[in-house]
């Protein structure tokens, strides 16, 4: 079992609604069965470094605009043929909104599914004072990685702090959704994979890298 201070992460602060939500335009090129395979590890890009030479086999799917993206929820109509880079773009723009039904539209069903079945709810609360960039895509047998930065201004604080997150993507039914993110947990620690899917290894592996509520909130910070 995990402790209630936990589990209270995931409705207090921005980077457990990543993991617990978590938490484009033009046609997504299908999956190449001939790439790699989708790792349980992607390896994060280091902050500032979203470019081609540090994407090696990426597959750059389209022309990526890395403008600060705002999306009325009553808009919401992403195709099934959209690209990864578009909808993690929404996906941000509503995590940056506050927008509860968008952000979990755009999570995978078994990723919806299971965070339930662990009481995991949905509940951003919007950052104003946010901006993101959608960096490169890599097509791998299985699914894709959306590289993104994120930055925000901190409370009490005047200079905006950033930090990167892969958005690991499966293509299902519907089109391209959210299954997990590769991040750090703090600072300090190795990247970590966690897989929404599986809430209960993702809860254990953000436990074992230290006291959740102090990580949680440095991340979020940064």
């Amino acid at each position: 079992m995990f402790s209630s201070e936990l589990r209270h992460l995931f409705s207090s602060n921005w980077l457990a609604i990543l993991i617990t939500a978590t938490f484009t335009i033009g046609c997504g090129d299908p999956v190449d069965e001939s790439s790699t395979d989708l790792e349980e590890n992607p390896p994060v890009v280091e902050p500032g470094e979203l470019d081609d030479s540090n994407l090696t086999g990426a597959q750059n799917t389209q022309s990526t605009d890395e403008t600060e993206i705002n999306v009325d929820s009553t808009s919401f109509n992403i195709a099934k043929d959209a690209s990864p880079d578009q909808v993690i773009k929404q996906f941000l723009a509503a995590m940056k909104d506050g927008d509860k039904p968008i952000v979990a539209a755009l999570l995978t069903e078994k990723a919806r599914i299971e965070t339930s079945k662990h009481n995991l709810v949905v509940q951003p609360p919007g950052s104003p004072s946010a901006q993101f960039k959608v960096g490169k895509v890599e097509t791998v047998k299985g699914g894709a990685y959306v590289n993104s930065s994120w930055s925000e201004i901190p409370p009490g604080k005047t200079v905006a702090r950033e930090f990167e997150i892969i958005w690991v993507m499966k293509n299902q039914k519907d089109g391209w959704r959210v299954a997990g993110m590769a991040t750090r947990i703090t600072p300090e620690s190795s990247p970590t994979f966690l897989n929404f899917e599986n809430p209960e290894e993702m809860l254990s592996r953000i436990e074992s890298a230290g006291n959740p509520s102090e990580s949680a909130v440095e991340v979020a910070g940064n």
